[in-house]
């Protein structure tokens, strides 16, 4: 079964916040924590947060990665077009996506400055983890439950 890789994103974390965020379902709201954003410290110039339709934090959700020079704020909603995942041991898999209207449809054809930028978030992969494409991410998003 092959899984449409248009999807919508809410907007959890931007690249350039040095610390963390937090959802706050009941209210529906983010708030900020005092916990260091790991991907502002790698470099990570885009927009972080979850697919809509697979979860909600705090509950089990899928995380998606975009690099974007967009403004945007947390709870903003994105469309957004799957290119690829960063497949983790865990489980705890970070899909990668980019902005509707752009050109890019696999993880390979992004900007290379992108590439090196998205790689510097998990620089060491690990067994069982690896960089997929967008076949193999829509595959794998194909196996997880809405």
């Amino acid at each position: 079964m092959v899984v449409p890789m248009d999807r919508t994103m809410i907007v959890e974390q931007l690249g350039s916040q040095e610390f963390r965020m937090r959802y706050d379902e009941e209210r529906n709201v983010f708030v900020p924590t005092s916990d260091k954003y790991l991907g502002h410290t790698r470099g990570f110039e885009g927009i972080y947060g979850w697919i809509v339709g697979y979860g909600t934090p705090p509950a089990r959700h899928l995380d998606v990665m975009v690099p974007t020079a967009g403004t945007y704020s947390p709870g903003d909603e994105v469309a957004i077009r799957i290119v690829g995942c960063f497949k983790r041991a865990d489980g705890d898999n970070k899909f990668i996506g980019v902005e509707r209207g752009r050109p890019e449809t696999t993880l390979s054809e992004l900007p290379g400055p992108e590439l090196t930028m998205l790689r510097a978030q998990y620089p060491d992969v690990r067994e069982n983890e690896a960089w997929l494409e967008r076949a193999e991410a829509d595959a794998l998003l194909a196996t997880m439950s809405r």
